[in-house]
């Protein structure tokens, strides 16, 4: 199995930030079959393979390790790097631009050293809690307390064993650098709170006509949707607010800040009632979670209780995409969209 090493690899919708992040991480796939030479300088081969993480210099995975222990801090590696045959591994490199995920990451790990592994389970199992289950466990904490808007959401590795994340790592790729970007209403307050694409939720949002497995929002969060064709379903992406969104011009939106803006007719930077589509777009609360639009999921934006949605945009060292006092109103509450990738 040849190793690749995809370099940095960043949304497309990123593009604008290029050099701006603030720190990387780096997965590491050995396939099976790859030479080990464990800290006493035996070499042997790899019966399963091996994931880590190069985060802030060090090396960091999850393994019996040359003690052979089956539990707790003793089973975190910290020699992969130099372990591993060099010319055997595959790696890709995310970028960090919101310190908070740095933060974040950088603690998650320090507790896994110290041995609180909160919902991650402490007991090493080839199966069911292996190295592959380590690397997500990080991964997924830059889905959380993002202050960069879901910016540094990392797909997380998909495939049973090493060799299987090999053969998705590529699609992996890919699925990283075009991420989707919806417009989503916090309803409740609590904030944005999204479902990781794990392949029960299918949705076209590229406009092919072919549904792909996504990830998505939970319940108390709501798509801003505009039903273009009537027909009382949210068919693709050009019906969500996002970059998949179809402008008057007949290109794709940007962004989904982007896409709203295009329907502000006198360019006041505030999208409400005087403004000739209003009565035209809906809230999408897709109750079930699963992708289709059901009786009862939609909601007149108009009849929601918001008022009015600010377009005035903060470029805060990023440009163009994150509202400045993006606020409107439902019940009395604020309700504040953001975009998800």
């Amino acid at each position: 199995m040849p190793s690749k090493d995809y370099g940095l690899v960043d949304k497309v919708f990123n593009e604008n930030f290029k050099g701006m992040h603030v720190e990387t991480i780096t997965v590491k796939i050995a396939p099976s079959g790859t030479k080990y030479t464990n800290s006493a300088g035996d070499v042997s081969k790899s019966t399963f393979g091996h994931v880590w993480v190069e985060f802030q210099g060090e090396s960091i995975g999850w393994g019996l390790g040359d003690n052979k222990q089956v539990g707790g801090v003793e089973n975190i590696t910290f020699r992969d790097s130099i372990a591993y045959d060099k010319s055997k591994i595959s790696s890709v490199t995310y970028p960090i631009y919101s310190e908070s995920v740095v933060h974040n990451m950088r603690n998650y790990i320090s507790d896994l050293k110290n041995g609180n592994f909160y919902d991650f389970k402490p007991n090493y199992n080839l199966l069911t809690n292996n190295c592959i289950d380590f690397v997500n466990s990080i991964l997924r904490v830059s889905h959380y307390d993002n202050d960069k808007h879901d910016i540094d959401f990392i797909q997380e590795l998909r495939g049973m064993s090493p060799n299987a994340v090999l053969d998705n790592l590529e699609e992996i790729v890919e699925d990283q650098k075009s991420t989707e970007t919806p417009l989503i209403i916090d309803l409740t307050g609590d904030g944005i709170i999204t479902i990781a694409e794990n392949g029960s939720i299918y949705f076209d949002h590229d406009n092919d006509g072919i549904v792909e497995s996504s990830g998505w929002i939970e319940a108390n969060n709501a798509f801003l949707v505009w039903d273009k064709n009537g027909d009382g379903k949210i068919n693709n992406g050009n019906e969500l607010f996002g970059n998949n969104s179809i402008l008057k011009n007949g290109i794709k939106s940007a962004n989904g800040f982007a896409a709203l803006a295009d329907l502000d007719d006198n360019f006041d930077g505030i999208f409400n009632q005087n403004d000739s589509l209003w009565n035209s777009l809906e809230l999408w609360i897709d109750a079930n979670k699963d992708g289709i639009t059901d009786n009862g999921e939609l909601y007149k934006l108009s009849e929601s209780g918001i008022s009015a949605i600010n377009l005035t945009y903060k470029e805060n060292g990023f440009k163009d995409i994150y509202p400045m006092d993006f606020k409107v109103h439902r019940d009395g509450k604020g309700a504040n969209p953001r975009e998800h990738r």
